[in-house]
């Protein structure tokens, strides 16, 4: 039996939904110890601390990856995709104003809590997929 194709544009929205996320993930690693500096932090434990700021955006993201689920699952896919881009920028915006360590790590962190588009995406690739293509499409994020 022959592979259906991949939907392309469901495969756009994923895959710009990953490129997003993964941009959010890792755009502060150039400057984040400059900024970790910035807040007072000794040289010493900049790294621990922009290690704190780093992964808080993860963290919120496994603690709220479940209701994500849930909530997509009462209200739908597209909204909550909607929700996590916006929250995503929103959360980028405000960690650049920043002003103290504690502030970057919770700005982070409730970035990732209300940011489920992950575990969210996945759901929504299963959906768009049939058995011929589905390892596919799995395979391309």
């Amino acid at each position: 039996m022959a592979a259906t194709p991949l939907p392309l544009a469901g495969m756009v929205v994923v895959l710009t939904t990953l490129t997003s996320e993964s941009s959010s993930v890792q755009f502060l690693f150039p400057f984040l110890p400059f900024m970790v500096q910035s807040f007072g932090v000794s040289e010493e434990d900049v790294g621990f601390y922009a290690g704190w700021i780093a992964s808080s955006f993860m963290m919120g993201q496994f603690l709220s990856s479940l209701f994500w689920g849930w909530v997509s699952d009462r209200i739908g896919i597209r909204p909550v995709l909607l929700s996590g881009l916006a929250a995503t920028v929103i959360g980028t915006i405000a960690f650049g104003f920043s002003k103290s360590l504690e502030q970057a790590i919770l700005v982070r962190l409730a970035c990732g809590l209300l940011n489920g588009n992950i575990a969210v995406v996945k759901t929504y690739i299963g959906l768009i997929t049939d058995e011929t293509n589905e390892a596919r499409a799995f395979g391309s994020i």
